[in-house]
């Protein structure tokens, strides 16, 4: 029988209240899983889950599992794909940050602060209502957190060249230490730091350095937007069509997706679109004003055009848009809903290499497998960002090594195309599943420099270990 109401139950329960502790052994596995296809390993099962509502909770918590080195795992919303949230330590706590959840708006200071634990969808909404935009899209944007987007440094679906990373909107940011100290990072002025800025210590460092509690990002005019649509014979063409728009320096949009046919096909019929005339490309175009916004997409139309596009045209009807929009933003779910698990990559290849790369992921690279040798490869992505996303699906009554294994797989198909085409990726959460990629691509000398400080940082390995030690997958 599950033991309840343990000494380490009770510790915790002091800090934040019986109610916000669970030994429940249906929310330890809950809270340990993430999109991996395979199960949890039991020796891997969390003791426990804690929920803090506050930067001082975490701060009694990092404090208390320092002290009796125990091992803690950070828990947003766990939606990155290469294990990184799972727990790889026996006996660990999950910490789950859904409680810090608040969410203030400073326009005299024309910055919002909010909780690590705010949803994106919430923020997204929030910011809209007042004429703000947030600089982050993820497909997973329903569910992920505020405080895992900024851990990670993404912005998912949008083109780094038109809005930045997180990091270059993220004013500074409140950190517990994995040793329980408090600090706050950054400034409330709209000129950042220069030089040195601790920001970035722990914005992008997926939670190897510090635990984010609280976020201060700068306010973001939303601007008007105009919806373009495309579609190409062939994916190539696609990529074509991107790296002419940045030759030809048309303007960049926000939005710069792609999804090969077969992913297409599956996403319209999700929506309820007709079949899709082949290969398709999303871009948003923005301007100051609808008439800027309506000149840039028809100069993207023109790029679309002569890169031998079937038809390209503006979308007039939200509700069209919306569908077309829809069919991207959440293919993945779509793919897994319809065919069952998956295994996920991300290739991130210099601009010169967009087309072949995108040629080698659907014709090259499946020619190199084995476990994954039968399965078709889902190809979409920002290719407007020069991001392809592979995806291969995995039958659930597959063992879990062939699980892991074919997970193996797809891992070093990213890695290898990545280096090959000298990109890099991370989009996903990058440590868990990339340690031999740093390795091979930066070298061991920059791994090591990675040890140290997460050694000055941490000194006793409790804060999400194993990630950085590439364990897990």
């Amino acid at each position: 029988m599950e033991k309840k109401n343990s000494a380490l139950f009770s510790d915790l329960a002091a800090i934040v209240g019986e109610e916000n502790v669970s030994e429940s052994i249906y929310e330890r596995i809950a809270y340990a899983l993430d999109p991996m296809p395979y199960d949890l390993e039991e020796n891997n099962i969390p003791a426990v889950v804690v929920k803090p509502s506050s930067t001082r909770e975490v701060s009694e918590i990092m404090k208390y599992a320092n002290k009796n080195k125990i091992p803690v795992y950070v828990h947003g919303s766990a939606t990155e794909f290469n294990g990184a949230s799972r727990p790889k330590r026996k006996g660990s706590i999950i910490l789950s940050t859904s409680r810090l959840n608040f969410f203030e708006i400073k326009e005299d200071f024309m910055f919002f602060e909010c909780g690590a634990g705010v949803r994106c969808i919430d923020a997204i909404n929030i910011l809209e209502k007042r004429g703000y935009m947030l600089p982050l899209n993820p497909g997973s944007k329903a569910v992920a957190t505020m405080g895992g987007l900024a851990s990670i440094n993404t912005i998912g679906h949008m083109v780094d060249a038109h809005v930045g990373k997180p990091v270059d909107h993220i004013m500074g940011v409140e950190v517990v230490l994995p040793t329980g100290e408090i600090i706050e990072t950054g400034t409330k002025s709209l000129r950042r730091p220069a030089g040195i800025d601790l920001t970035r210590f722990f914005v992008g460092t997926e939670g190897l350095f510090g635990i984010i509690t609280k976020i201060r990002m700068r306010l973001i005019k939303d601007p008007a937007k105009v919806y373009v649509v495309a579609f190409f014979k062939e994916p190539e063409d696609v990529a074509r069509a991107f790296v002419d728009m940045y030759r030809k320096k048309a303007p960049i949009p926000l939005y710069g997706e792609f999804l090969d046919e077969s992913a297409a096909r599956l996403g319209f019929e999700m929506v309820g679109l007709e079949p899709p005339k082949g290969s398709v490309a999303l871009a948003t175009a923005t301007g100051r004003t609808i008439e800027d916004a309506r000149k840039n997409a028809e100069a993207l139309c023109e790029v679309f055009r002569e890169g031998n596009a079937i038809e390209t045209f503006i979308v007039e009807d939200k509700e069209r848009q919306t569908k077309f929009w829809g069919a991207r933003d959440y293919i993945l779910h779509v793919v897994a809903e319809k065919r069952g698990q998956w295994t996920a990559i991300e290739v991130a290849p210099a601009l010169p290499y967009l087309p072949e790369a995108l040629h080698y992921l659907k014709h090259e690279a499946p020619k190199t497998l084995k476990v994954l040798k039968d399965r078709e490869v889902y190809v979409y992505g920002h290719l407007g960002a020069c991001s392809i996303h592979g995806l291969w699906i995995i039958p659930r009554e597959w063992s879990n090594e062939k699980k892991k294994e074919a997970c193996r797989e797809a891992f070093r198909v990213e890695r290898e195309m990545n280096i090959k085409f000298e990109g890099c990726g991370g989009e996903l959460g990058q440590m868990a599943g990339r340690i031999q990629f740093i390795k091979e691509k930066y070298g061991e000398v920059a791994y090591s420099l990675l040890l140290k400080l997460k050694k000055t940082f941490d000194p006793n390995n409790i804060l999400n270990p194993g990630n950085l030690e590439g364990e897990g997958v």
